[in-house]
C-alpha cells in the first residue's frame, strides 16, 4: 500500500480526504452526543468546518490533477499537523470534562492522521518527482 501511495502520490489525497470525511462525521455525531464524549458541543462545531475544508481541498487535488503535486501535498499535511495540535490542545484543556470515549477518540484520531502527515511530508519535500 505505502509504494503504491509513493508511486502515485495523488492517491494520497484521496486518502486524505476520505479520511478527513470520516472526522467531519464523526466530529458531527459527538457532538449530538455531547455528554457520552464530553467535549462541549460549541467546540466541536467549530472544527466542523475545517474538517469539512480540509476534505474538500484534498478530494479536488485528487480529482484536479494538480501537474506539480508536491506543494498542495505540503500545504494539507502542514493544515492535518496545525488541526493535531489545536485538538491535542483541546484535550489538554477539557481532560477534566471529557469522558473515556472522548479521550481515546482524539487520541486515537491523532494515531492515524501524525503518520499520514509524516508521510505526506516526506512526499512532498523528496527529491524524486
Amino acid at each position: 500500500m505505502i509504494s503504491k501511495l509513493y508511486n502515485n502520490k495523488r492517491l494520497l489525497f484521496l486518502l486524505d480526504g476520505v479520511g478527513t470525511m470520516f472526522s467531519t462525521i464523526f466530529l458531527l455525531c459527538i457532538a449530538l452526543n455531547e455528554p457520552i464524549f464530553g467535549m462541549p458541543r460549541v467546540v466541536l462545531i467549530k472544527l466542523i468546518p475545517v474538517t469539512t475544508i480540509f476534505s474538500f481541498y484534498s478530494i479536488s487535488c485528487y480529482y484536479l490533477k494538480p501537474q506539480i503535486i508536491k506543494p498542495y501535498l505540503l500545504l494539507i499535511a502542514i493544515a492535518n499537523l496545525l488541526y493535531c495540535v489545536v485538538t491535542f490542545l483541546l484535550l489538554i484543556f477539557y481532560f477534566n470534562q471529557l469522558t473515556i470515549l472522548g479521550i481515546a477518540y482524539f487520541i486515537s484520531e491523532k494515531l492515524i492522521v501524525i503518520p499520514l502527515v509524516i508521510f505526506e511530508i516526506k512526499i512532498a519535500l523528496s527529491k524524486q518527482p
